[in-house]
């Protein structure tokens, strides 16, 4: 799609929309984009259309994000504690860029794939044709382990989607399961010295680390060939391990995500 043609009210040279707008009048006419089309009559209503930065007194349509971190070295947390109660972005910022992004998901449905995870999952979220319960009493309490689950995993499967949800924190990758063996899968993990490059992991789940003691691998000392070989549990319950093995509590890493959170 070609790019609208536009031309400066001031000087009259052509150019793009964008050009114009985020290179043309901050370069040539040393102002911001909204200073400018107020100059020239422009019809456009601070809090709705842009806001006005408290510190150097510029006009954007979003302060954080760009102008706040570039230009003054904050964040909109330290901002607001100079500047309580004050507007970050404009009133028609947050539904424009909605109605961009849902159009442009609409029409190229491999943008999903393209688009950082954060992005992806917000407007995923918002196109679910699901309406919204009508009395309070309908809606249900948030998951009990700010998680995919309202419960603690209590099985084997559901170990493996909680870790699903959450292997992209620890850097690892699952290149294959197994179905009957010793451990469940063999997964990849990014080398700490070189770049794009992944060392092989061998991986166990349970619910409780305490079960792993069930498999003869572990009794006879076999589970030696499938090293390194980490233990995803729910609740690690045991201290009779053999040394070499490496647990991960998932119930452990929930709880420190939660704290994150809040």
């Amino acid at each position: 799609m070609r790019e609208k043609i536009v031309t400066c009210p001031e000087c009259k040279h052509e150019m793009t929309e964008r050009g114009f707008k985020y290179f043309h009048i901050k370069k040539t006419h040393k102002m911001d984009y909204f200073t400018f089309m107020l100059k020239h009559g422009e019809n456009l209503v601070k809090g709705k259309d842009y806001v006005v930065c408290k510190i150097c007194r510029a006009k954007c349509a979003r302060l954080g994000g760009g102008h706040l971190e570039k230009i003054h070295g904050k964040t909109c947390d330290e901002y607001l504690k100079e500047y309580p109660n004050s507007q970050l972005h404009c009133g028609d910022f947050s539904s424009k860029q909605r109605d961009i992004k849902r159009d442009q998901y609409k029409h190229d449905p491999a943008l999903r794939q393209k688009a950082g995870k954060r992005s992806y999952k917000s407007e995923f979220w918002q196109m679910l044709p699901i309406p919204e319960p009508r009395a309070e009493e309908d809606y249900l309490p948030p998951p009990i382990t700010n998680s995919i689950f309202t419960h603690e995993p209590s099985i084997e499967q559901a170990v493996i989607l909680l870790f699903g949800q959450m292997c992209d924190k620890y850097n690892i990758t699952i290149e294959q399961f197994w179905s009957h063996k010793f451990p469940d899968c063999k997964g990849l993990i990014k080398s700490k010295k070189k770049r794009d490059r992944y060392i092989p992991i061998y991986i166990e789940f349970e619910p409780k680390s305490s079960n792993v003691q069930k498999h003869k691998e572990i009794n006879d000392g076999s589970w030696k060939k499938t090293s390194p070989l980490l233990l995803v549990c729910w609740e690690h319950d045991s201290k009779q391990l053999p040394k070499g093995i490496v647990v991960l509590e998932l119930k452990t890493e929930i709880e420190k995500l939660r704290k994150i959170k809040v």
